[in-house]
């Protein structure tokens, strides 16, 4: 197994840290649905050699329009000797744009990672560990519950590969936005359309 070292942690927190500082700055508004996605892509290996396929799968808990926290499996596809996915909790900052239609989110948080790593004589070890992710994701939301979205992951651990995960998809928020405000300048309450679901 190999060790976490004790200086990771720190220097995780900063970037979280300065995200859910910035976003508590802003006024809340009403946020979007709770929302669950399904993205494809490609995995950048930048010191493991050569790229392979990734895909990802989250659930992201909106506090705020500003601020939301996730919780996502990334699998970084089969790179040469390495296999490599694990579960990512991150805190998000976001800004609406386009009348609320366009999102734009960084996220930062941490990647509890497994890796398989394969030998030439076909032999595998598995290691595991803590790594800091940081995320950038561009979000579209239609009149419908689907939205379609584009993100980018950097994974950075001290004792495995570093990767960049490219990523495009769709979702689905759980509960239905305001169409428009009321009369009395007041947002008229979301109404529910499925509850909390868990898929295989």
């Amino acid at each position: 197994m190999m060790p976490i070292r004790p200086g990771i942690l720190p220097r995780m927190l900063g970037p979280l840290l300065a995200i859910l500082f910035s976003t508590f700055l802003i006024p809340p508004i009403s946020s979007h649905a709770n929302e669950i996605s399904v993205l494809a892509g490609a995995t950048e290996g930048i010191d493991a050699g050569g790229g392979s396929y990734a895909w990802q799968a989250a659930f992201r808990y909106n506090f705020f329009r500003n601020f939301a926290a996730s919780l996502s499996w990334i699998n970084e596809g089969h790179l040469q000797e390495h296999k490599r996915d694990g579960f990512a909790v991150q805190g998000w900052g976001r800004v609406s744009l386009l009348d609320n239609r366009l999102s734009i989110g960084i996220g930062a948080g941490i990647y509890q990672y497994f890796d398989t790593k394969l030998s030439p004589a076909g032999s595998h070890e598995n290691f595991h560990g803590l790594a800091p992710v940081y995320s950038l994701a561009a979000t579209y939301y239609t009149e419908r519950p689907w939205f379609a979205q584009v993100a980018v992951n950097r994974i950075h651990p001290e004792s495995d590969f570093n990767s960049n995960t490219y990523l495009v998809g769709v979702g689905y928020r759980l509960w239905k936005e305001p169409a428009s405000p009321s009369g009395h300048g007041e947002v008229d309450r979301p109404a529910k359309t499925t509850g909390y679901e868990v898929m295989p």
